[in-house]
């Protein structure tokens, strides 16, 4: 059980860090509202839908980040693909879903969409890798050189004690 735990933590740290570094030298420099960021921080809190999750809290901490793999236009907006990857927790309950997702930007607003894979701990004694989903949207609240946004998402497990939905504040880099 810990062995999933932490082999999930490295293979996100090893992503994390890949990712940083190849974007962050240059990200630095077009942070601003005009700019294009790879980079998205989030955090916020998780509302459990299962009873068995709320039973456990009905309010999870959450915390998550995006990297932006791949930008191309459409229509009057623009769309990207990205890697995601969520932890939320409660007590000694955790899940870690890392997803592979379309968003789609038009104006302030951004459609979110994806499927992956989770690893989980729960305390009923379950555990392990499962298949998980998210759908959401975000709004962009940028008003000064700091890319800020709001988010709603609805993260779905077959691990059905860690289904919820989500409400973040994040900034984008």
């Amino acid at each position: 059980m810990h062995y999933n735990f932490w082999t999930t933590k490295l293979a996100m740290g090893i992503a994390l860090g890949a990712a940083a570094t190849t974007s962050m030298g240059q990200q630095i420099t077009t942070i601003g509202k005009n700019a294009d960021p790879k980079i998205s921080i989030r955090i916020g809190d998780l509302i459990p839908i299962n009873t068995e999750g709320r039973n456990i809290g009905k309010s999870w901490f959450v915390g998550g980040i995006d990297y932006r793999v791949e930008t191309f236009p459409v229509g009057v907006g623009k769309s990207y693909s990205s890697v995601t990857a969520d932890y939320y927790q409660k007590n000694s309950n955790w899940a870690v879903p890392i997803v592979f997702a379309m968003n789609s930007q038009q104006g302030r607003e951004t459609f979110i969409a994806g499927y992956g894979i989770e690893d989980s701990q729960f305390s009923g004694g379950k555990a392990g890798i499962r298949l998980c989903g998210q759908v959401g949207i975000a709004y962009d609240l940028t008003t000064s050189t700091l890319p800020v946004f709001a988010e709603a998402k609805y993260f779905y497990s077959t691990h059905r004690e860690f289904s919820g939905i989500g409400f973040f504040l994040g900034a984008r880099f």
